[in-house]
């Protein structure tokens, strides 16, 4: 449970607050947390609780990633940049 909390904290870090990009940030972390990509997959074999916090930080970044690729496009295309 905790895990999950610190990962959707990390997944929106820096990330503008909104109902979109709450919904979206959730539904994308818990695609990459099942999916388990590169190194997810790998840090998940770590024993004890590394193994449960490391692929849901992986999960988290790779959607913070792809959240503020989303939101700088569109805050360049609006010409807020």
């Amino acid at each position: 449970m905790i895990d999950e909390a610190c990962g959707m904290l990390l997944a929106l870090y820096f990330v503008p607050i909104s109902m979109f990009s709450v919904i979206l940030g959730f539904f994308l972390f818990r695609i990459f947390d099942i999916l388990k990509p590169y190194p997810a997959k790998r840090m998940e074999r770590l024993t004890g609780s590394m193994g449960i916090m490391f692929d849901d930080i992986i999960a988290a970044l790779y959607t913070n990633l792809i959240l503020q690729v989303i939101f700088r496009v569109v805050a360049y295309r609006l010409g807020y940049c």
